[in-house]
Parts: structure tokens; C-alpha cells; sequence
């Protein structure tokens, strides 16, 4: 499939859009766009200046009514399929208006020079806070903020920065819809695995057809249209344009609105279709956005991810190897996609637990997840129940079963009743045990092996039918097939026909489950933690369904330790890579975007 993305420039409180007959025609584009079935993007600037008149308007300013019209508008063409972007914040400097000037240095500047920041912007935490590009992200964000609307991806005015500036602006966001300043490539996806003291990689989407320009209209249309005819398959024909071209082509004749065909947008779309390209989503063209970086975060200590207190978020769970002393570092990343969220601040939830391989998750149906802590040597399986703050004194819910290191242990709810049972796979034989749980113990359930797998085979649980109960999942790395399992009454039967083939063939990779989609069915991850490899393949409840967009190169580095959790609260699970110990202890974010474009998450379906 030729893909193709459109982006409609400079859309602000002001300018060629401050009066209600602007707006309006603004409305009339998307929604021929929408009914085109063209998927579109808005780069928004929230606050728009115009010096030399005194016009001064931010989206963030709720009580002004035109801002309410504006606001207003931006929801309709989020309805109608546009995703908004944050376009700088008032894309000007000095004496420049809004969308003409430049925000952030560069170098032939004669005029309205934006000042540039030092290199300590980027290295150092005071001097990012301080420095002026910092201070034009943070007012811009606080304005979209203040609006309530969302904003998906950023976009530097004029696609500018002085290469200081270009780093403080990673630090604050990481999915940039504009050509990749660092190097040459315009027609593909590009990830950059930069390790700032500050921020882990940033990913670039770019537009190598540029745009429309308005003093040569029907030259540049003739460009666009014959450039893409030599674009490969796998290239982008990305391009923006100036929304307000469109206007002398809307009018109301009584009722009716006419919107003629001969419009500059309408022939170009049309162009784009004819030669077989499809509009995509910008969204559609990743999966995990990097997002915040926290330093100096337990060095050397195991982390674990669960969500001891019950609301919802996970916490990352960290046992101190010397003391014994558990904590949970509480965090979120909701203000996505801004990635300078708040550090995660731990407590002690439990000290002197005891030794043993620790598993995490709810096993009395409380809605908080328990320590579970496994002795290999004595088969002992013994629990700390959460009382919502902490972890209370361990118990023994079941021993004698499972000895030796030849077990792997796993928590399931493999039959349904909201409390985590165990499943227990010996490598050496493939047999398997299960052990109910009854909220107060584990009671093995059959009295023998559960069922067998072959040994080559790697296991995982999650809910990938969305039934409530949580499957076996097992793939076999050498062939890449991907088998799902279920308990019956107190027995595990493999389906014999495979969810996915051919999928994560080779050593290296690691498997991980979470609802990535945020549809109620868990989707499976692999990553190759050296290559900073991340993949996901969608559960559609019968089958596995791998995701075109990757993350890679990401947190890249042999050591690293990837994690699952649900850090904001739009159903997804994010992914967290752990550098036990870089600068003291990292711990690295990445958001989920898989599926966001099409508006389906447990929220708003």
C-alpha cells in the first residue's frame, strides 16, 4: 500500500482564522476530507500574536468567546478524523506575527532572532529547565492543557532549531511530524536512539513533498503530482498545506454549501487517489512513542511492575538486594506527548519479606496486587497480601510442589474467578501443574500433570481472547509459531492451530503481554534488548496480528530489562526498558499508540 499524509498548516486563534465564516470553511474542509475517507492532521499553534495590532490569543484562555469557537472547531475536526499537533506555541519572535515568524534559533537569521540556549540546555536539569526553548514548550503544553484538547505529535516552526534547541526540544516531546533534521533521509520513519542524561530517543515523521506554495499554486500542484509518481512503496508521501487556500472555494449559496471541485486540496487529493495512494494516520505509522526518562533510580536493584494500591496505574515495584526492603514508585505519563511528566517518588511498602523468586499479582480478587515469593529448594510458595498501602507480614499458601530450578513458575487467572492462580512448567519434562488460588491459599488442582508442551517451546499468560481468563501462549523462537491455550475444568489443551507463524524467528528476543490497543485483550511483545528492538503483534481473539509500525533502535543496550505496565489510564500498557546500571539507575518510558488512530480504546469504543 502507497501511503500518503496530509497536514493542514499554521492553524491558530488568529490570522486567517479569527472570525466565525473562517472557522466555518475550516469545518467544510474536513468534512470533505472526512467523507473522501482522507485522514488528515491540524498543526496548531495555541497562542497567536500579532505585535504590530496588539492581537494576542491563547487556546488556553477558555473564557474569550472566540477561543470557545476556536476550540470548538479543533473537536469538529477531531470528530471528523484530524489529529491535532502542537505547532510550536507562538511561532514567532520579537515583532513577527504568528506563522510567519520563527520561534527557535537559526543561523541566517537578520531579524526577530529567537535567542539561542547553552549546551548545558541539554545535559544538565537546571539548565534545561531555565533555557528558552524549555520555556516556550512548557507554556505551549500548558495552554493545550488549559484547552482540554489533545494534542498527538509536534511540529518545530519552520521545522527550525538551533541543534542545542533541537535536543532541548527531544527532551520535552518524542514523536516529531516533520523531515529528520539529523540526517538526510525525508522518505521513511526514522528513530533516533539518542542517551541524554535527560531523555532516551525521539522519532521522526516527515513530509518530503513540503507543501503548496501559494505563488505558484498550479506549478506545485503539477509537482506534487508528478513526484509521487516515482516514490517507492515503502516511502511517504507526506505533505502540508495552508488550509486558508481553500476559502475562496466555500461559499453558501441559501442552504447549501458549495465547496468546488476546482480547489487546490480537492485536485490534489484526487491526484493522490488516482495514483493508488491511501491517507494514513500519522499514528498509524508507529507504535510506542519514547516518553520520560528517570536517573538515578535504584541502581543495581530488581524492578518488578504491579499495582499494589488498586488504582489502576502500575507502580514500579523494587526489592533493595541487600536489605530485603520492597518499594513502589508511583508515576504516570498522562501527558502524553509530552515527556516531562513528573519523577516516580517511592515509599516502603514492606521490609524483611524473605528470599525467593518474586512473582506479582492479585491472588485474593481484591483489586491489588500481592508479593508472591518462591523458594525452588522447598517448593514453598508464600504470599504477602497488599492492604492497599503496603505488603503485610508472608505466609505459606502452599508447599511440597514444584522443587527445583528445573520450574518456571508463572501467576495465571487460568480459570476465570478474578484471583491469580499458579501454573507451573517443568522445563526438563514439559508437564504442568496448576494450583488454584482460594484468596487464603493454593490448592493443587489435579492430582498429576495438567497437560505438556515440548520443552523448546517459551510460555507466557495473558487474556488474549478477552474472556476474562488468562491463556497459556507459547512460541516456538526457532519457527516463530505462536500456539494460545486454555484451561478446561482443571486441564490445559493446546489449540492446534497456530495464532501466528513465522513471527520472532531467531535467539535474542524476549516475550511480554499486555493490552497495548487497550481493547480488553492482551497483544503479545518481543523484544531484542541489544538491538533495542521492540514489536507487537494485536490480539484479534482468535489470531495474533503483528503491527507494520516498530520501535527500534530504543534503549538499545545488552543489560537492558524491558517492562509492562499501564502508566496512564486510556487502557494501554506501555513499556518501560530498565538500565540497572546507567547514570546511576534508569528507567526508560514508552507510550502506546497502536490503534489510537482509530479512536478504539476502553474508554470510547
Amino acid at each position: 500500500m502507497r501511503k500518503a499524509l496530509l497536514r493542514l498548516e499554521d492553524v491558530g486563534p488568529g490570522g486567517f482564522y479569527e472570525s466565525e465564516e473562517s472557522l466555518w470553511k475550516l469545518r467544510v474542509i474536513a468534512d470533505f476530507l472526512s467523507s473522501s475517507g482522507v485522514p488528515f492532521h491540524v498543526a496548531m499553534i495555541p497562542r497567536f500574536v500579532n505585535p504590530k495590532t496588539g492581537y494576542d490569543r491563547s487556546i488556553g484562555d477558555r473564557r474569550d468567546p472566540l477561543v470557545q469557537k476556536f476550540i470548538s472547531t479543533m473537536r469538529h475536526l477531531q470528530n471528523r478524523g484530524g489529529s491535532l499537533g502542537m505547532h510550536g506555541y507562538r511561532h514567532q519572535y520579537g515583532q513577527a506575527v504568528s506563522g510567519d515568524g520563527f520561534e527557535f534559533a537559526y543561523g541566517d537569521c537578520t531579524a526577530d532572532c529567537p535567542p539561542d540556549d547553552d549546551p548545558a540546555a541539554y545535559q544538565e536539569r537546571g539548565a534545561f529547565e531555565q533555557a528558552y526553548a524549555s520555556e516556550r514548550m512548557r507554556q505551549g503544553f500548558l495552554a493545550v492543557f488549559a484547552s482540554g484538547l489533545q494534542v498527538d505529535w509536534f511540529e518545530a516552526p519552520h521545522y527550525t532549531a538551533s541543534p542545542v534547541q533541537r535536543r532541548v526540544l527531544e527532551g520535552w516531546t518524542g514523536l516529531f511530524f516533520e523531515n529528520d533534521p539529523h540526517s538526510s533521509e525525508m522518505h521513511h520513519v526514522v528513530t533516533h536512539d539518542t542517551d541524554s542524561p535527560l531523555y532516551r530517543g525521539a522519532v521522526y515523521v516527515p513530509t518530503p513533498l513540503f507543501y503548496l506554495d501559494a505563488s505558484k499554486p498550479e506549478q506545485e500542484l503539477k509537482r506534487m503530482c508528478r513526484a509521487i509518481k516515482g516514490f517507492k512503496d515503502d516511502e511517504i508521501a507526506g505533505f502540508f498545506y495552508h488550509p486558508y487556500l481553500e476559502f475562496p472555494y466555500i461559499r453558501k449559496v441559501g442552504e447549501r454549501v458549495v465547496y468546488d471541485e476546482g480547489s487546490y486540496l480537492k485536485r490534489l487529493v484526487k491526484c493522490f487517489q488516482q495514483q493508488k495512494y491511501e491517507f494514513v494516520p500519522l499514528l498509524s505509522l508507529v507504535s510506542l512513542v519514547p516518553s520520560m526518562r528517570q536517573t538515578g533510580f535504584f541502581p543495581g536493584a530488581e524492578v518488578l511492575t504491579g499495582d499494589v494500591n488498586g488504582d489502576g496505574i502500575s507502580e514500579l515495584l523494587v526489592r533493595e538486594p541487600l536489605s530485603g526492603t520492597w518499594q513502589a514508585a508511583s508515576g504516570s505519563l498522562e501527558t502524553f506527548p509530552c515527556r516531562q511528566s513528573a519523577p516516580f517518588t517511592a515509599r516502603v511498602i514492606g521490609e524483611r519479606l524473605g528470599p525467593g523468586r518474586a512473582m506479582v499479582g492479585d491472588v485474593n480478587g481484591d483489586g491489588r496486587d500481592d508479593l508472591v515469593l518462591w523458594d525452588a529448594v522447598a517448593g514453598t510458595f508464600s504470599v504477602a497480601l497488599s492492604d492497599g498501602d503496603s505488603w503485610q507480614k508472608p505466609t505459606v499458601w502452599l508447599t511440597g510442589l514444584a522443587r527445583g530450578e528445573a520450574w518456571e513458575p508463572h501467576l495465571a487467572d487460568w480459570n476465570g474467578d478474578g484471583r491469580k492462580d499458579l501454573a507451573l512448567w517443568n522445563k526438563r519434562t514439559g508437564d504442568w501443574l496448576l494450583a488454584a488460588s482460594d484468596g487464603g491459599k493454593f490448592s493443587p488442582a489435579y492430582d498429576g500433570a495438567a497437560g505438556r508442551t515440548g520443552t523448546d517451546w517459551v510460555a507466557g499468560f495473558g487474556d488474549v481472547d478477552g474472556d476474562g481468563r488468562d491463556e497459556l501462549v507459547l512460541w516456538h523462537p526457532a519457527t516463530g509459531t505462536w500456539k494460545v491455550g486454555a484451561c478446561t475444568g482443571t486441564r490445559l489443551r493446546i489449540g492446534s492451530k497456530p495464532w501466528l507463524q513465522k513471527w520472532a524467528v531467531e535467539a535474542g528476543w524476549q516475550l511480554l503481554l499486555g493490552d497495548f490497543d487497550g481493547d480488553g485483550k492482551d497483544d503479545l511483545l518481543v523484544v531484542n534488548p541489544e538491538r533495542g528492538d521492540w514489536q507487537i503483534a494485536r490480539s484479534t481473539g482468535s489470531r495474533f496480528l503483528p503491527e507494520q509500525a516498530v520501535l527500534r533502535p530504543w534503549a538499545a543496550e545488552p543489560g537492558m530489562v524491558p517492562l509492562v505496565g499501564t502508566w496512564s489510564r486510556d487502557g494501554r500498557a506501555g513499556v518501560c526498558a530498565r538500565h540497572p546500571l546507567l547514570r546511576g539507575g534508569t528507567v526508560d518510558f514508552a507510550v502506546s499508540v497502536v490503534g489510537k488512530a482509530s479512536g478504539k480504546t476502553k474508554a470510547g469504543r
